[in-house]
């Protein structure tokens, strides 16, 4: 049904390239993607609705097996599907997200493109475009893949970011705006200060997710010109256990839910939402902690002027060793003194 629905749209939308998705996931162009792909329709709850035929020319199993299961039965790691799902929620459609499915016979690169089902039904329906299948790890059986090692594995990783770094584009321009700066920033700041390089990844990858909570945050407080009220400002404070829920529930094999709770925290104690002080806070929450503030005062916001490198710059080192780690805030410093970085 899916098929024959979609193909009866692409008649009538077909864009210049015929093998490309056009500029809406909601609007299938299937000549020449069905023969190396399928349709997919997912619940609200993320149940396989219904799959098209060529899921089993592709995965080599069939679309009655699959179809009632949960979304996790599709792909090679529960944590892709989990991060499919957020992004859904949290966004409303995909384009062309990178994923990684589950094969009878290994592993299958795709990428997925899902937006709202028509009519006002719940869920979601699009296309799962594929490569060829990849073939699995000697004596393995299809239960037993392990996750991508390496390249292929940070790719998967990025994509997942990058969905919900898309999330927060769509609905706050400024916050993902921000969200870029802080992580070029913060990872120099983890390289500057020698961390190794797993770290400096780490930390720049949190700074690209860390403010996810916002979506939480209605817009009309977040724009807000002018002070907020101290019940306003209650609801900003929980973007960031609300951005750790979020992240939670993708299985990264990094601390960056963690990093995303902590950003907020300072070395004294006086920071949110836990209060945590010193070294029970994650070097690189320390580390992400100050690029956080010294690009947020050197921005312009929708409710007030930028501030200026030169006041950001004053304001941690002011507070160097009782809000902010001193190594990350003389690290910072060395960075913008020198001109080896600006925004």
């Amino acid at each position: 049904m899916l098929e024959e629905a979609a193909r009866k749209r692409a008649e009538s939308d077909r864009p210049p390239a015929p093998s490309r998705m056009s500029a809406s996931p909601g609007r299938l162009s299937l000549a020449g993607n069905l023969a190396r792909g399928f349709l997919v329709s997912i619940s609200e709850d993320g149940q396989l609705l219904e799959l098209g035929a060529g899921v089993e020319r592709v995965l080599a199993i069939s679309a009655r097996e699959l179809r009632g299961k949960a979304v996790d039965a599709l792909f090679a790691r529960p944590a892709d599907a989990k991060a499919v799902m957020v992004a859904l929620a949290v966004q409303g459609g995909l384009t062309n997200h990178a994923v990684r499915l589950r094969a009878a016979d290994g592993v299958v690169e795709a990428t997925l493109s899902l937006s709202p089902r028509p009519g006002g039904l719940p869920g979601w329906e699009g296309l799962v475009s594929c490569a060829a299948p990849a073939a699995p790890p000697a004596g393995a059986r299809p239960s037993q893949i392990p996750p991508p090692p390496g390249p292929e594995a940070g790719r998967v990783f990025d994509g997942t970011l990058q969905a919900l770094l898309s999330a927060v584009e769509a609905r706050d321009p400024y916050t993902a705006a921000h969200q870029r700066r802080v992580a070029l920033l913060s990872s120099a700041v983890a390289q500057e200060l020698g961390l190794p390089r797993d770290m400096v990844e780490t930390v720049g990858r949190a700074g690209l997710v860390h403010d996810i909570g916002k979506l939480s945050v209605p817009a009309e407080i977040l724009g807000k010109p002018g002070r907020l009220s101290p019940s306003e400002m209650e609801v900003v404070r929980g973007h960031a256990q609300a951005g750790y829920d979020i992240l939670a529930k993708i299985e990264f094999d990094r601390p960056i839910a963690r990093i995303t709770l902590e950003h907020h925290e300072r070395l004294d104690g006086s920071g949110y939402p836990r209060g945590l002080r010193g070294d029970s806070l994650l070097l690189e929450s320390r580390v992400l902690a100050v690029a956080d503030v010294v690009e947020a005062m050197a921005s312009h916001r929708p409710y007030r002027p930028a501030l200026g490198i030169d006041a950001a710059l004053e304001e941690v080192q002011s507070h160097r060793g009782t809000r902010f780690e001193p190594g990350a805030v003389d690290a910072c410093l060395r960075l913008f003194q020198s001109g080896r970085f600006r925004f």
